[in-house]
């Protein structure tokens, strides 16, 4: 077992936090830390209660208050805490030191949730939230935190811990509310009460009003000086905390400390783009920042409220969109994204770790005794699983529902694209039709023990010149349906490898990120092969026929298997022209040619651009390729919904979204290969004719 990493004094942690690095403060002396005393096994959250062991006011009646005749070591523990809540504390967690700023500490040891009326578990996800809203607040350009969650990761209680804090710590602020409707912004309002209604009354401020609409602090509670002798004479603190009911002018025209917009993406009524743009003045000062705001929500569907949001989520991109000179992004906020399966209650382990993929067993362990005090049930289901399968099994309970389905995907996404591509919400297919087809696919696949359709193999060759073959193989990523009568058809023309089975079908290609490596998260690479219309055989025929889905562990492997499968086939490729790595390995390999007037052979199929130059593959950005691609399919399922038999290609059907389209991969697969079939293919007499041309014309090699 590897020895636990040891942690000098003084070192400076470097933390990734919503793609910003964020540097703690210096580690202090091991006897600052809490929970250093205790084994590293035992290192958790813990509420440091000392206080109760106190009394705060020692006679009511008359009174006089517990500085007075403070208790021994009362009156020490209470100036550290003073400096705890201002400053935050450094702890133990699991062998490592953990910085918990000062709003993330406040929060965790004083503010009593308004549902639960107990105080917070400790989740990795606020300790992530509270990073992140400092690294904004001290970025001196930024006017804010716009943020994407799953349902129940608590961030409203957390923004309200927030303005409470500030109302305690400093002076002459107005911090303010405003949500999808009034009663949303009200209901916020009443956790920031419920905080300052439970806090202890060494902390409770010297109050001038407190209703159902605003807090008025009027002085802070009475400190003890450094000596301990004399009692501080604080001046008034002149803090409000009030919420407002939707419009989009909330808060214009004032200066406000920190603002909260609740539930950004399910405005309806209001236009949350105008609110926010009215709040963004009230922050600054000149060119200088004063004020914060935050700017979160679950996301709805477009016409309800999110295309707004998105409109600000896309202008919030501090990592890949564009911004100015001083680094600002247009709407001069930086954005953070809490995937669904973290934070998520039942799947949080016993060091506040987000237990996302398969626990270890001591997790398992905490997962199967940790129970619910008040009602004495286990928070998790199924223990031997974590939060992303617990997810994916829910939402398979919809796939035949696209609402459905699309609602619980935006309640509880994995990637932040996830909630946007669902937004408009109607499936392009006959969802009639579409249903009972995978109905029907889902019934013969339980009676066959599997999970697709096709014989699954991976297609290989014994050396470089050999012809392809596949082998059966239970991990591969291929699955056939129908086999070419003849493989390996193929002919060479001036130093280009071409197919020659071209009536036979062709192929369509969703291809991967453009790296050497793949990497666990993103969409899967998908090769579609479909076959040719054959009026001898209608029922097997003008159907997809062979599919290639997943995520190798190589780019080196991934192009193999492409070219191996049409190589196999004897059939051309159309495929997506973004990224480009698939076309370079085919150049590379005398699989097409790069030179201009002989593009129509090889093994790829080519586009016509505006200025009548052919390039290999499918423009994504082309508008006019998108229309023909979501036609294609849609015209081709009207009539021929029978001929899909792949389980993936009709479940992306469900849910394919033409404004999102690249994360359907079985989709786009399927609509460039029937785009593809519009290519006239070459016969081998044809072939011969071509090779002729080209070597009479050009007599030496291209290569």
């Amino acid at each position: 077992m590897a020895r636990p990493r040891l942690y000098k004094e003084g070192e400076i942690l470097k933390l990734m936090v919503q793609g910003i690095e964020y540097s703690t403060p210096p580690i202090p002396h091991k006897s600052k830390i809490k929970g250093s005393h205790l084994k590293a096994e035992d290192q958790v959250w813990y509420r440091d209660e000392e206080y109760l062991t106190w009394d705060w006011n020692i006679d009511p009646k008359e009174g006089e208050l517990w500085y007075k005749r403070p208790s021994k070591g009362q009156v020490e523990w209470y100036e550290q805490e003073i400096y705890r809540i201002n400053n935050g504390e450094w702890v133990m967690i699991n062998g490592v030191p953990t910085f918990f700023n000062k709003y993330c500490y406040f929060f965790h040891n004083w503010f009593v949730l308004l549902i639960e009326q107990t105080y917070p578990v400790y989740k990795d996800t606020s300790l992530d939230y509270f990073t992140f809203f400092v690294i904004c607040e001290d970025d001196p350009m930024c006017l804010g935190d716009c943020g994407i969650k799953g349902r129940r990761v608590g961030l409203s209680s957390m923004s309200s811990s927030v303005k409470l804090q500030i109302g305690l710590i400093e002076d002459n602020t107005l911090q303010g509310l405003v949500s999808k409707t009034g009663v949303d912004a009200q209901e916020m309002y009443f956790m920031v009460k419920n905080g300052l209604e439970n806090l202890p009354l060494f902390i409770v401020p010297e109050l001038n009003k407190v209703n159902d609409s605003e807090i008025h602090i009027a002085r802070p509670a009475k400190k003890i000086s450094i000596n301990n002798k004399t009692i501080n004479a604080d001046k008034g603190k002149n803090n409000r905390i009030n919420w407002l009911d939707t419009a989009d002018n909330a808060y214009d025209g004032r200066n406000i400390r920190h603002v909260t917009v609740d539930e950004a993406s399910k405005w309806v009524k209001n236009n949350v783009q105008k609110c926010l743009s009215a709040i963004a003045e009230t922050l600054v000062v000149g060119a200088s920042v004063s004020g914060h705001v935050s700017l979160f929500s679950t996301v709805n569907k477009g016409d309800k409220g999110g295309d707004n949001f998105r409109a600000i989520w896309d202008g919030s991109d501090h990592i890949s969109g564009k911004k100015d000179m001083f680094g600002r992004t247009a709407t001069k906020m930086k954005r953070f994204f809490i995937s669904g399966d973290r934070g998520f209650m039942g799947y949080i382990g016993k060091y506040g770790e987000s237990i996302v993929g398969e626990p270890t067993k001591q997790q398992t362990h905490w997962m199967a005794t940790n129970k619910n005090p008040k009602t004495g049930k286990l928070y998790c289901p199924n223990s031997l699983i974590g939060a992303r399968q617990y997810h994916e099994e829910s939402r398979k309970m919809y796939i035949n529902d696209p609402e459905e389905y699309d609602e619980y995907v935006r309640k509880y996404p994995f990637e932040w694209q996830e909630v946007f591509k669902g937004a408009n919400n109607v499936c392009c297919f006959d969802l009639e039709a579409l249903n009972n087809q995978i109905e029907v696919i889902e019934r013969e696949l339980i009676e066959k023990g599997k999970k697709e359709n096709g014989r699954r193999v991976s297609f290989c060759k014994e050396h470089e010149n050999a012809s392809a073959s596949f082998v059966d193989d239970s991990a591969g990523f291929w699955y056939l349906l129908d086999l070419p009568k003849e493989p390996n058809m193929k002919v060479t023309i001036n130093g280009v490898k071409c197919p020659n089975n071209t009536g036979y079908g062709v192929a369509g290609l969703d291809p991967i990120a453009s790296v050497k490596v793949t990497v666990d998260k993103g969409s899967d690479a998908c090769i579609m092969i479909h076959s040719r219309f054959n009026a001898l055989d209608p029922e097997n025929s003008g159907m997809p026929v062979a599919m290639f889905i997943g995520r190798p562990k190589t780019k080196k492997m991934f192009h193999e298997q492409l070219y191996w499968g049409l190589e196999y086939y004897g059939i051309r490729l159309l495929g997506e022209s973004a990224p480009m790595d698939w076309i370079d390995y085919a150049v590379d390999n005398r699989l097409c040619s790069p030179q201009d007037f002989i593009k129509k052979i090889g093994y790829l199929i080519t586009t016509m651009r505006s200025n009548k130059k052919e390039d290999y593959g499918a423009s994504p950005q082309s508008k006019d390729i998108s229309e023909q691609h979501l036609t294609e399919m849609i015209e081709y399922s009207q009539y021929d919904m029978k001929k899909i038999r792949f389980i993936r290609l009709l479940r992306d059907m469900l849910k394919f979204d033409p404004k999102e389209r690249t994360v359907f991969d079985a989709c786009m697969a399927w609509g460039y290969a029937l785009i593809g079939l519009k290519d006239r293919y070459v016969k081998v007499a044809e072939v011969k004719k071509i090779k002729k041309f080209v070597e009479i014309k050009h007599s030496k090699s291209y290569y």
